[in-house]
């Protein structure tokens, strides 16, 4: 049960992202979570870790997890950072410095003070109406040039991959807006018998709105995703509404055209797609009429 339990929060799409705290759990888990697959005809392979074992075919180097990159030696993730660098003046657009953006793939938030500042540049160019094609005005190239410089050293930035909890751990949160920019993070603290540790978990940075709005008021938005949220529970009461008043209309309107049927001898054959209301649910479904169950 607890291998089950385990692989049914490891999954996304076909990758099986799991953990276990020593080397002999590794030597049960391939094994057993293969067991279990296996009866639905999905063949896990291609194990790797951070520990060599039975069934492991890496456990050395880099390698993909799900966009980021993790270290199995030093046991890290990392970003994978870009390093070609446009050294045409003329062709450095707003679609150059969109199309660098997007090339990162940060789910934990590790760049996201490095990454935000494009983005302020891209709602800047927005602000004067800078086409896409149009080169950047000289302040904003040397700028976006200087940003570009020092990506390379983003690769040297790693999170570890296991952070220790069992001792007493806290977590600091940290918010903070300007007029450019909001921006919160997460930091676990844990003391354990090794020590004291500080880690970055989760940090997250939005562009300010291009609608000016106060400084006290936007140091009150402490949850960058409150919006998100709030048309999140519009749209579930809409659908919960709309899933009442449908039921509503079918019992005033629909139910009372099949109660008058009811009465009725049948004079054709069911076709498929034609709706049975079930009156007794023992009846052979091969000899099933137009009923309403009362």
């Amino acid at each position: 049960m607890e291998i089950l339990s385990k692989l049914k929060h490891s999954f996304y799409v076909d990758n099986c992202v799991s953990g276990v705290f020593t080397e002999q759990e590794v030597g049960n888990f391939i094994p057993s979570a293969k067991a279990v697959l296996s009866k639905g005809c999905f063949n896990l392979k291609n194990w790797e870790s951070n520990a060599n074992g039975p069934g492991v075919s890496k456990c050395t180097g880099d390698t993909d997890l799900l966009g980021i990159i993790w270290n199995l030696d030093r046991h890290t993730l990392r970003c994978s950072v870009i390093n070609e660098i446009p050294h045409n003046k003329g062709n450095t657009t707003k679609r150059t410095i969109l199309s660098f953006v997007q090339q990162f793939y940060d789910p934990i938030g590790i760049l996201s003070a490095t990454t935000l500042l494009p983005k302020i540049w891209l709602q800047e160019a927005w602000k004067i109406k800078l086409a896409w094609e149009d080169p950047l005005s000289p302040e904003m190239y040397n700028m976006f040039s200087r940003w570009l410089l020092e990506v390379a050293c983003l690769s040297k930035i790693e999170i570890p991959r296991y952070i220790d909890v069992s001792g007493k751990s806290e977590l600091h949160v940290f918010v903070d807006a300007s007029t450019n920019a909001y921006a919160a993070c997460i930091f676990v603290r844990s003391v354990t018998n090794n020590g004291e540790q500080v880690h970055l978990i989760r940090a997250k940075t939005r562009v300010a709105p291009i609608k000016t709005i106060s400084i006290p008021r936007s140091a009150e938005v402490t949850d960058l995703d409150l919006n998100d949220f709030a048309k999140f529970q519009r749209r579930v009461r809409f659908r919960v509404k709309l899933f009442k008043d449908l039921k509503s209309i079918f019992r005033k309107e629909y139910l009372g055209l099949l109660a008058q049927k009811r009465s009725k001898p049948i004079s054709h054959k069911m076709k498929v797609g034609e709706i049975v209301l079930v009156e007794n649910p023992n009846k052979k479904r091969l000899y099933i009429g137009l009923y309403l169950k009362c």
